[in-house]
């Protein structure tokens, strides 16, 4: 067998594992007898099984990280152990020292977030995350949604001033998609509801305040009183006024973020939903929107004045950026935009859902 031959073999062994399936309806019977797949298609069959052995691989590959991560973690303790013994006994009791100060800091630094975040859901701005349009996106909008999601939640844990963060309509298919994408949020300090905002805040529906883009009143302060919500979808730009309208239907006030009076995108001003979140976190902090702006929003999205250097290629570049950007030498181009997409870089979902769960 050549070495082509050997790089297709793994490749064949998910069909005939699709087949071996197929040709043992039995094996999926219920107790009554009855085979739950006889009424689907072939062609659904094939469809639902590549979605089990998708998901018996992923498995797989998080037991091979998760063991090379414990063999890393044991690597590290022999060498610190080895270390420690060729140390003298001064320097091993400083290092013993220093070791248990660092400790002491980190369970005080895990102390203190936890207590602002117990304050947040008592007293914090209220922040909502509408997750009403679950059925508008895309399988894999979906998945990013809930990743943006975490990374609210991360920033929430690590803002010096929290909100109080308000997920509803957590049900149905998103509910599902937080399940397997962000298994640990149900262990989160945040109040998580299946019911819509309209009816969970139906006593103050008067405080209720849609952040959109397409609002024209323009929101000057975080009032503590107001109960402020974004829109939790992910949808490149489809859905036109999309919470502008529910918003309008609903009776609602409405308002979008001052972004033009403090600077320029270099394309839409429709934002993410956790730079949204994040830029109000920055506001509590700091009282200012102009460093809340610049503190959150990436380089590369924004539209350089003339004659300033050019930060990196926004996602959604017009024409006339473009050209701009093609007079600059093809080195620089490629450093500015790994920078731009250096700050734009969140922490890695695994790191999140693990500080999540330690919450």
């Amino acid at each position: 067998m050549d070495a082509t031959e050997e790089q297709q073999q793994p490749q064949e062994a998910a069909p005939a594992e699709l087949q071996q399936v197929e040709d043992a309806p039995a094996e999926h019977a219920g107790a009554d007898g009855a085979d739950p797949m006889a009424s689907l298609s072939k062609t659904q069959r094939k469809k639902l099984m590549k979605r089990q052995l998708a998901e018996e691989r992923k498995k797989q590959r998080k037991a091979e990280e998760k063991a090379r991560r414990q063999a890393e973690q044991e690597r590290r303790r022999q060498e610190g152990r080895e270390r420690l013994a060729a140390m003298s006994e001064e320097e091993r009791q400083k290092h013993i020292e220093e070791r248990n100060a660092r400790g002491v800091a980190r369970k005080a630094e895990r102390q203190g977030a936890k207590a602002r975040m117990e304050q947040a859901l008592v007293s914090g701005q209220r922040i909502c995350v509408d997750l009403a349009f679950s059925d508008l996106m895309l399988d894999q909008e979906n998945k990013s949604m809930c990743k943006q999601l975490g990374y609210c939640w991360h920033a929430n844990i690590q803002a010096a001033t929290p909100a109080h963060l308000v997920l509803t309509s957590m049900e149905g298919q998103m509910e599902e998609y937080m399940a397997r994408q962000v298994s640990g949020y149900k262990n989160w300090k945040a109040t998580i509801t299946p019911q819509p905002y309209i009816e969970h805040f139906a006593d103050c529906k008067d405080k209720l305040v849609y952040l959109t883009a397409d609002s024209e009143s323009e929101l000057q302060e975080l009032d503590p009183e107001h109960i402020y919500i974004i829109g939790g979808i992910v949808d490149r730009n489809r859905h036109k006024q999309l919470c502008f309208n529910k918003a309008e239907e609903q009776g609602i006030a409405h308002a979008r973020l001052p972004i033009g009076d403090y600077m320029r995108l270099a394309s839409s001003t429709v934002m993410t939903t956790n730079h949204v979140f994040e830029i109000m976190l920055k506001w509590l902090e700091l009282r200012d929107w102009k460093a809340a702006f610049e503190a959150v929003i990436p380089s590369r999205k924004r539209k350089q004045d003339e004659g300033e250097e050019h930060d990196g290629a926004g996602e959604e570049q017009d024409q006339g950026q473009a050209e701009e950007q093609q007079q600059q030498p093809a080195e620089q181009q490629q450093q500015d935009q790994q920078q731009g997409e250096q700050q734009e870089a969140e922490q890695p979902p695994a790191k999140r859902q693990a500080v999540a769960e330690q919450s």
